[in-house]
């Protein structure tokens, strides 16, 4: 098992726990194929949205690979 944090504004965070997906790197593909079942992830969002400048600073996303 392991453990990864993903870096992404607080809207694409919003929009991926409603979806039940996650993205990171822009969408590309390498980062998520590292992941396997079981394995836990955090979100943290130094932004609300992604070209902002209204800073967020905080985790706000838990859970695991399914």
């Amino acid at each position: 098992m392991k453990y990864w944090i993903i870096v992404a504004s607080k809207e694409h965070v919003q929009a991926a726990k409603e979806g039940e997906f996650c993205q990171a790197c822009h969408g590309k593909k390498w980062p998520l194929a590292k992941m396997n079942t079981g394995d836990g992830i955090i979100f943290y969002s130094s932004k609300q949205k992604l070209r902002s400048n209204i800073f967020y600073q905080k985790f706000t996303a838990i859970g695991f690979v399914k």
